[in-house]
């Protein structure tokens, strides 16, 4: 099925950002003392909200301590989390293919607009995208659909020709919820018994099945 635009998720569906996710981890859980959490269960939370991750790794449900480790996460990003950052192998190519055949691209994620944009500069791939909605851009977080409808409001496109590629059951309800079409890619953590159980117009393995 052919559409003219073309959304993304980032991490574990364009990039693989896995080093950098679960140093950054590693390094809040060692500061303040938190033990027996394998790089697995890091893993399986990435797509989350980092207060969300952090509740769901450590049972901490306090405000006040989760934004303490949110800071302290995104000044340890800052350091690592770019050079622990590429693009998977076909990545680049099939956005390089869709632009080609005049499609529109964007990216739409939980990580920080600044931070996708600076890995843009650095890896100059930013003509391959159009538009890119971080999670500082949005009040309310993937699933919520606020991030795709606004990248669908603010390029003009029509949500009926719009389709989301996420590695995560996140992505696949924020794409129901905003009314697009889904394709799942098994780069990340979920499987595709997992997706099945969700409207998908296709369970990829790899980027380079769009083209």
């Amino acid at each position: 099925m052919k559409f003219s635009t073309y959304l993304f998720d980032f991490d574990y569906t364009l990039v693989n950002s896995e080093k950098g996710i679960v140093d950054c981890f590693r390094h809040i859980f060692e500061k303040y003392n938190h033990t027996g959490i394998s790089d697995e269960v890091i893993r399986r939370t990435i797509g989350m909200t980092l207060q969300d991750a952090f509740t769901s790794m450590t049972g901490i449900t306090d405000a006040d301590t989760l934004e303490l480790y949110r800071r302290d996460y995104v000044k340890k990003s800052d350091e690592i989390m770019n050079p622990n950052t590429k693009f998977y192998p076909d990545s680049i190519e099939a956005m390089r293919r869709l632009k080609e055949s005049g499609c529109v691209t964007g990216i739409i994620s939980t990580k920080y607009r600044y931070r996708i944009q600076a890995f843009l500069t650095d890896t100059d791939t930013e003509d391959l995208f159009d538009i890119i909605v971080g999670g500082d851009d949005v009040c309310n977080a993937k699933p919520d659909p606020q991030g795709i409808n606004q990248a669908v409001s603010r390029l003009g496109c029509s949500k009926s020709d719009t389709v989301y590629i996420g590695d995560n059951i996140i992505d696949a309800m924020a794409a129901h919820n905003a009314g697009v079409n889904f394709i799942a890619v098994t780069t990340g953590t979920n499987t595709a018994e997992e997706f099945s159980l969700y409207d998908c117009v296709s369970i990829m393995t790899c980027l380079s099945e769009l083209i």
